[in-house]
């Protein structure tokens, strides 16, 4: 598959990495081994599955940041509540959500526009 830059997106790779980026997440900031790991591999599976369906512009690809940061939380919210191992309440939950849709709609808005200006100015590299 290729990018709009042209260059080849390996999915395999993309769900490889996502399981790294979890594991030494687990493994540097959590005690819970996996748990992240196995996460973020479901994410990536849902952001490949999702990418061939969206428009590749800044309303498309804000819901879909969004879209994967609300399904992150939550998932990772009912995991830890159900098998007991930490307690939250759902109002913590909430601020959490409230915070990462405000976070990630500045990031994401950031940057689409230097993937924009990039790809306008016929830059190689930011």
């Amino acid at each position: 598959m290729k990018t709009s830059s042209g260059k080849s997106f390996i999915p395999e790779l993309y769900i490889f990495i996502s399981f790294i980026t979890g594991l030494l997440y687990d493994i540097i900031f959590t005690n819970s081994l996996f748990i992240n790991a196995f996460l973020l591999v479901v994410v990536a599976f849902f952001t490949i599955k999702y990418y061939y369906f969206i428009k590749k512009d800044l309303l498309h690809f804000s819901i879909s940041n969004l879209t994967l940061i609300l399904l992150y939380n939550i998932i990772i919210y009912l995991i830890l509540t159900i098998i007991n191992y930490i307690y939250y309440p759902f109002y913590d939950l909430l601020y959490l959500l409230l915070s990462s849709i405000i976070g990630t709609l500045i990031y994401g808005v950031i940057l689409y526009f230097l993937c924009f200006i990039k790809e306008s100015f016929s830059i190689k590299e930011i």
